[in-house]
């Protein structure tokens, strides 16, 4: 089929449920790609649509079975083509195809669908042309490719980018959702480094720091590709010279001189528990009298003279994560200790006790961790304040601890909890934040479900600080365990393939005609995203670059023609 004939003609339209076209050749069912993009002629104006289903319908029981008879029967092999097409022309039976209208063009330009085309209004392939009118063009600047449209005829390219503008992406949360394996991480690297080249080019409203939670190290080190294999340099090593990164995993620290990321146990509260509750199987009861646990245990260390006043006031944590029980010179008072605290916790209730033995047991496990330990560097102070005023954006690997729910959790609490303090204690202080920062969040639901949204940083800063320039990119698989509240403060959407319809729903609210994409959203292949928002024009199916390809591209085209940061060492 030539990808520019005529695909169709309009035959049914509806504000509410889309348009449906009847195709010009019966034959051309088996060259119609769904999910691409298609142009529709009206008298008037022309109309941008989604391809969203096609398929065969018949007019009657007797031309059905006359059709099935000509395809099967070798000796009306002769007459089947002829007869096939006359039953096609006749409308006995046809192959027609759904569309999504997305937007229409006007005497101003271009501007949301609110009208449907005439009768009988072509659909065709688009043009080049087309595409640069209703997404506008890239000037590698703020306007930048993350992919190209989809051709409605198979086997033929469009190879026309689709502009995202990167200023207007990070002015505001933004989201990247879909199934394991589809593309969200060599996506999320792709945007990372083009706000890296475009804070470069001082094109955005005001420089942006990037703090990248990298749950599998394919954002610091490299990305894989979907057998698990290295396939690229992740943004972190592209870009070098602007980026430290850290890793809990000491392993991985020696082996490619990273950073060491460290948490000092004193550093912990009881809030800081209470996300780990269902990490550590802490009952409600362990949570609730964990204020009178602190209390108590720390009367009874005060009177400790071993202890200098600094490990006294945090005693309880300490003891509780079984840090003491490693102090030589405790060894013998620590059975002491021990019966004086449970003497004052069996006062405070009937279960006070057997709670307290049962998360005191399950805490302790936390001391395998070889991350959080007494009197290293508090890296957790250093990230804040290279955020806030430091040169380079931060990304967090977690190298064998990616798989780690307990410990990815607590690291991204805790630090999240620390930029939440500091961007409170600049504000309070009438002092404007220097920069913007980006918190890429993997795994987003653990911290934004209905259940926790109002108990974590996360949302805090999803509340609160958006406005003041620290947004979020929201990464999960499962869009409908968020809060109803954290999506609809979302100003950008890339929708990789999801199953679920609940999750389809979740992530498609605020699409005109949101309840046409299900079966867009269901058959999006690897690679494949549904864009819309504030940074594109009009909302698209977006085949996204091979990362491969932009990887190189990035380091042959700008990184070399890019200002180098001045920063000992490198």
């Amino acid at each position: 089929m030539s990808e520019t004939k005529e695909l169709g003609y309009v035959t049914n339209a509806s504000t509410s449920t889309g348009i449906e076209s009847i195709l010009s050749d019966y034959e051309a069912t088996e060259d119609i790609a769904t999910n691409s993009i298609a142009i529709i002629e009206g008298k008037k104006r022309k109309y941008l649509s989604i391809i969203s289903e096609v398929f065969h319908s018949a007019g009657s029981e007797r031309a059905s079975n006359a059709a099935k008879y000509l395809s099967e029967n070798s000796e009306a092999k002769n007459i089947g083509d002829v007869a096939l097409k006359s039953l096609s022309a006749t409308k006995k039976l046809s192959t027609s195809m759904r569309l999504i209208p997305l937007a229409q063009t006007s005497k101003y330009g271009v501007e949301e669908v609110d009208t449907i085309p005439v009768h009988a209004g072509k659909v065709v392939p688009p043009k080049k042309e087309d595409i640069e009118t209703f997404y506008g063009n890239l000037d590698e600047k703020v306007n930048w490719g993350i992919g190209f449209s989809k051709h409605p005829v198979k086997d033929s390219e469009l190879k026309v980018m689709i502009p995202i503008n990167i200023d207007l992406l990070t002015r505001g949360s933004f989201g990247i959702f879909g199934k394991s394996g589809t593309g969200k991480t060599h996506l999320g690297n792709i945007i990372a480094s083009l706000i890296i080249i475009s804070n470069k080019k001082n094109k955005l409203d005001k420089p942006i720091k990037l703090l990248i939670f990298d749950m599998h190290s394919e954002y610091g080190l490299k990305v894989k590709d979907q057998h698990g294999n290295d396939y690229a340099d992740g943004v972190g090593l592209l870009f070098k010279n602007d980026f430290k990164i850290y890793t809990p995993d000491i392993l991985l620290s020696k082996e490619f001189r990273l950073e060491e990321f460290n948490i000092d146990p004193r550093e912990l509260d009881v809030e800081d528990l209470e996300i780990l509750k269902e990490n550590l199987d802490l009952t409600q009861n362990f949570l609730d009298y964990l204020h009178q646990y602190k209390r108590m245990i720390n009367d009874v260390f005060e009177r400790v003279q071993q202890l200098d006043d600094s490990l006294k006031k945090h005693a309880w944590i300490l003891y509780l994560l079984g840090y003491l029980d490693e102090r030589k010179d405790l060894e013998k008072e620590l059975k002491i200790i021990e019966n004086r605290i449970e003497e004052k916790i069996k006062d405070i209730g009937t279960g006070a006790l057997a709670s307290f033995r049962a998360g005191k047991g399950k805490l302790s496990s936390m001391r395998r961790y070889e991350f959080i330990a007494i009197d290293k560097k508090d890296t957790i102070s250093e990230i804040v304040n290279e955020l806030f005023y430091g040169e380079r954006s931060v990304i967090i690997s977690f190298g064998r601890y990616g798989d780690d729910p307990r410990a990815y959790t607590l690291i991204a609490h805790l630090l999240s909890k620390k930029i939440w303090q500091k961007a409170i204690n600049e504000i309070m202080s009438n002092r404007q934040l220097k920069y913007k920062i980006v918190i890429f969040l993997e795994e987003a639901h653990k911290f934004l479900s209905g259940k926790l949204y109002y108990k974590t940083a996360f949302g805090e800063i999803a509340r609160e600080l958006r406005k003041r320039g620290i947004i979020l990119c929201i990464i999960d698989q499962r869009p409908s365990q968020i809060s109803e509240d954290v999506m609809g403060m979302l100003w950008n959407s890339f929708i990789f393939s999801l199953t679920t319809e609940v999750d389809i729903e979740a992530s498609t609210k605020g699409l005109k005609y949101s309840h046409l994409f299900l079966p867009v959203v269901e058959s999006l292949k690897r690679r494949e995203a549904l864009v819309f928002g504030e940074a594109i024009k009009m909302p698209a199916i977006i085949t996204i670059r091979d990362y491969k390809e932009f990887a190189k591209e990035i380091e042959e085209n700008y990184i070399k023609a890019l200002p180098k940061m001045d920063i000992p060492g490198y």
